[in-house]
C-alpha cells in the first residue's frame, strides 16, 4: 500500500510541476504585484506588437484624410529645340511673335530657340460620391477594433501576471511544507536505522522510507525550477530582459482587490458581455467590413476634381509670357468586375458575423462552465483542508505511538504518503482556483486589475 501511494505522490508532483533550467536569481530586482502590473503596462513586448499595428492604422487614417486636401504642384523646365511645333509653341507661350515669324521658310525651318517654363498648378479633389469619407469610416472602425484588442491583450497580460504571482506564492508554501516534512522524515528514518541496526528484515520498510525521502528531494528540486520558470515568464510579461527578477510577496494586500466580490451569488444567465473586449473587437471588425461594402458600392459613382494652372514662359528672362487655366475633371468608370467586388465584400461580412456569433455562444458556455468549475474547486479545497487536518492529526498520533513502540514504521509511512499526496492536491486546487477565479471575475465583470 505505501508503495502505491509513493508512486501517486511522484506522479502528482510531475503533473503539477513543469521544470526547465533557467538563469540564477543573482542580483535579481524585487517586484511587488502592483509593480509587475505597472511595468507590464509600459514595457510588455506583447503590447508593443499591438501598438505597432495600431500605429499603422492611425497612419493610414492620416493618409486617407490627406486626400481631401488640395494638391499643389510646381514644375520648372528648360527646352532647346528647332522642331517647328516646339518653336511655334515657345513663341506662343512667350508672347513673342513677329510678322516675319509667319514666313513659310521660318515656319518650316525655324532657328533653334530656348524656352524656360515655370508651371504652377492646383488640384482639389471633390468627394461627390463619398468614397474618401467611407474609407475614413472603415479605418476608424478598424482603429477602434485594434484599440479594443489592445485592452484585451493588456487584460490577458495582467491575468497572466496574477496567475504566475499566485502560483509562485503557492510554490513557496509547498516548498516550505516539503522541507519541513523532509526534515521530519529524515529524523524518523535515522532513528529507525539506529534502533534496528542488527535486524536484516528492517531493510524493506527502511528502504521504503528512503524512497519517499528521495521523492521529496526530487520534488523540492522541481519546485525550485518551477519557481524560476514562473519568474522567467513574469520577466517576459514585463519586458525586462536586462536583469533577473524576484517577487516581493504580500498576498494579504493583494487580496483586497477581490474582497468585495460575491461570486457565489453570481447569476451567469443575467450577465452581459459588455466588458469582453475580444467580443467588442470582433463586433467592430464586422462593422468595419459592413462599411467596406458601402465603400465598394461607391465605385459606381463618378469622381470629380477641380484644377487651376498658371504657366510662365521666357527665352532670355527679359520678357515673359503668362497664361492661366481653370476647370474641372469628371471621370466615370464602369467595369463588369464591380458586382463581384461588392459580392466579395458582402461575403466577408457574413463570415465575420458568423465567427462573432460563434464566439459569443462559446463565451456563454465558458461562463457557465467557469462558474460551475469554481464551485467544484472550492468544494474540493474545503474537503482537502479537512483531510489535511485529519492526516496531520494522525501523523502526530502515529509519531507518538511509534516512539512508544506500539506501531511500526510502515504504519507511519502509509499515513505520511497520504498526508503528502493530499497536501499536494490541495495546493494544486488552491492555485487552480486562484487563477480561474481571477479569469472568471475579469472576463465576466467590470473589474480593473
Amino acid at each position: 500500500m505505501p508503495q502505491r501511494k509513493d508512486k501517486a505522490i511522484l506522479f502528482l508532483l510531475f503533473t503539477m510541476i513543469c521544470t526547465s533550467a533557467l538563469p540564477s536569481l543573482l542580483f535579481a530586482k524585487d517586484y511587488s504585484l502592483r509593480e509587475l502590473v505597472s511595468e507590464a503596462k509600459q514595457r510588455s513586448p506583447l503590447l508593443k506588437m499591438v501598438d505597432g499595428d495600431l500605429g499603422v492604422l492611425r497612419s493610414a487614417q492620416q493618409l486617407t484624410s490627406s486626400y481631401h486636401f488640395p494638391i499643389f504642384t510646381i514644375k520648372q523646365g528648360f527646352t532647346y529645340s528647332n522642331n517647328p511645333v516646339n518653336v511655334f509653341a515657345f513663341k506662343l507661350g512667350q508672347e513673342d511673335f513677329k510678322m516675319n515669324d509667319f514666313a513659310i521658310d521660318k515656319l518650316n525651318n525655324p532657328d533653334r530657340r530656348k524656352n524656360h517654363q515655370t508651371s504652377l498648378s492646383l488640384m482639389l479633389p471633390v468627394d461627390i460620391a463619398g468614397k474618401l469619407s467611407a474609407e475614413d469610416r472603415v479605418l476608424e472602425k478598424q482603429s477602434d477594433a485594434k484599440t479594443s484588442e489592445r485592452t484585451w491583450v493588456l487584460k490577458e497580460i495582467i491575468r497572466g501576471i496574477y496567475g504566475a504571482y499566485y502560483a509562485f506564492h503557492y510554490m513557496e508554501n509547498l516548498q516550505q511544507f516539503l522541507e519541513e516534512e523532509r526534515a521530519y522524515l529524515s529524523k524518523i528514518i535515522h532513528a529507525y536505522d539506529g534502533k534496528y541496526e542488527e535486524n536484516k528484515n528492517r531493510y524493506l520498510i527502511f528502504n521504503q522510507g528512503r524512497i519517499i525521502l528521495e521523492q521529496l528531494n526530487e520534488a523540492l528540486a522541481s519546485i525550485a525550477l518551477e519557481k524560476k520558470r514562473l519568474l522567467s515568464g513574469l520577466q517576459y510579461f514585463i519586458g525586462n530582459s536586462d536583469s533577473d527578477i524576484s517577487i516581493k510577496l504580500n498576498t494579504k494586500m493583494d487580496e483586497e482587490i477581490y474582497s468585495n466580490l460575491d461570486w457565489k451569488n453570481y447569476d451567469p444567465s443575467s450577465s452581459s458581455h459588455s466588458y469582453r473586449e475580444d467580443l467588442k473587437t470582433m463586433r467592430l471588425m464586422v462593422d468595419s467590413l459592413s462599411l467596406d461594402v458601402l465603400k465598394e458600392k461607391k465605385r459606381w459613382w463618378p469622381t470629380l476634381a477641380l484644377f487651376a494652372e498658371h504657366n510662365i514662359n521666357s527665352e532670355k528672362f527679359d520678357k515673359y509670357g503668362k497664361d492661366s487655366s481653370a476647370g474641372a475633371f469628371l471621370s466615370w468608370s464602369f467595369g463588369l468586375h464591380l458586382p463581384s467586388v461588392v459580392a466579395l465584400a458582402e461575403s466577408k461580412v457574413m463570415a465575420a458575423n458568423a465567427k462573432y456569433q460563434e464566439q459569443e455562444a462559446r463565451v456563454n458556455n465558458e461562463q457557465r462552465e467557469a462558474f460551475e468549475e469554481l464551485k467544484q474547486l472550492q468544494n474540493t479545497i474545503e474537503k482537502g483542508e479537512r483531510r489535511h487536518q485529519l492526516f496531520k492529526e494522525n501523523k502526530k498520533i502515529l509519531t507518538y505511538q511509534y516512539q512508544r513502540g506500539s506501531v511500526e514504521l510502515y504504519n507511519m509511512l502509509d499515513n505520511f504518503a497520504h498526508y503528502i499526496e493530499n497536501y499536494l492536491g490541495l495546493i494544486k486546487s488552491k492555485s487552480d482556483f486562484k487563477v480561474k477565479f481571477i479569469r472568471f471575475i475579469d472576463n465576466f465583470n467590470e473589474v480593473t486589475l
